[in-house]
């Protein structure tokens, strides 16, 4: 024997008007499950647990926040000639910021590019002149042996908004020479290929910053 369901919100009697399920309430909602994270009306227990991340007061915010480029990467980025079309980046004429942020092959870049080692037993492109803001020692000795050359290169985050947006620019900046004390050691140290390394090549160690200071300053070279 088959019953008809039956339909209910129809007059007056015990179905009707609410249809069975008394006035207002959770329960008488369509949809009667409970929203995920809901408990019962009391303060749900991710809002009652703290945000840690506010309380890690050890990180430094200062430190700059490169773009990174593995070596695997950059092997294929070459061989898929993603970069502007130039005939051979040279010693000379290296494969610059510029290059990289128009290639838009690494993604947002926002103090500049970090050469990783990552992928290094692959890489076996000769001949890659390159420069970044920062770079393993390891990454250097792997493109060095193989023919090549790393410069680190500084960029102030004035010239790296005029390589990323230069239509906005009618006179595009000069790029600035680092003022931070750390990032002065790291572009004139000829271990980490500075770029400021030749320039200061036999200046006593406590005049490198006023002879950093004193340089002028270089032009955006766009393609």
């Amino acid at each position: 024997m088959t019953f008809k369901p039956r339909k209910v919100g129809r007059g007056d009697c015990n179905k009707g008007k609410s249809a069975g399920r008394g006035t207002k309430g959770w329960k008488a909602r369509q949809h009667r499950a409970p929203l995920p994270g809901y408990e019962g009306g009391q303060r749900t227990l991710l809002k009652a647990l703290p945000k840690l991340i506010h309380r890690r007061t050890h990180i430094d915010t200062t430190l700059p926040r490169y773009t990174p480029l593995a070596l695997d990467e950059l092997a294929y980025l070459l061989a898929k000639h993603r970069f502007p079309a130039v005939p051979s980046y040279t010693r000379a004429s290296p494969l610059r910021m510029e290059q990289l942020v128009a290639s838009r092959a690494l993604g947002p870049i926002t103090d500049g590019v970090f050469l990783s080692k990552r992928g290094m037993e692959f890489f076996n492109t000769p001949n890659v002149h390159i420069q970044v803001s920062d770079a393993d020692l390891e990454a250097i000795a792997a493109i060095e042996r193989l023919g090549g050359s790393v410069t680190l290169v500084y960029y102030d985050p004035l010239a790296l908004r005029a390589i990323c947006e230069p239509e906005k620019w009618a006179v595009l900046p000069p790029i600035a020479h680092p003022t931070r004390l750390n990032e002065i050691a790291k572009y004139t140290d000829p271990l980490q290929r500075g770029y400021l390394a030749p320039l200061v090549a036999g200046v006593h160690p406590a005049d490198i910053v006023k002879t950093v200071q004193s340089l002028p300053l270089r032009q955006l070279q766009l393609d």
